[in-house]
C-alpha cells in the first residue's frame, strides 16, 4: 500500500532522461468501518476538533493512534 507520494522536482526545474522525479513511501494501514442503520454515530469532539485552530475537521482520512477513541455508537430507537 502506498501511503505517500513524494515529488522531488518543481515546475520549471530542468530535467534530463533518467532524473529522479519522486518516489512512493510504502506502509500504513487501511481500515474500513461499516455500520448498519440501527446505530446512531457521533464523532467525539477530541477526534474531530483541531486543537491548534479549534475548527472541526472531517473523519474522512483522519489519522488516529492505535486504541484512540474517535466515535460514539448507540442503538437507535426501534419504534
Amino acid at each position: 500500500e502506498v501511503s505517500t507520494c513524494e515529488i522531488k522536482v518543481n515546475p520549471g526545474d530542468p530535467l534530463n532522461k533518467g532524473d529522479l522525479l519522486g518516489y512512493f513511501h510504502f506502509g500504513g494501514s487501511t481500515h474500513l468501518l461499516i455500520f448498519g442503520p440501527h446505530l446512531r454515530l457521533t464523532p467525539l469532539a477530541e477526534a474531530v476538533c483541531d486543537s491548534s485552530t479549534q475548527e472541526n475537521r472531517s473523519l474522512e482520512g483522519l489519522k488516529l493512534q492505535v486504541g484512540k477513541r474517535f466515535l460514539y455508537a448507540e442503538l437507535r430507537n426501534q419504534n
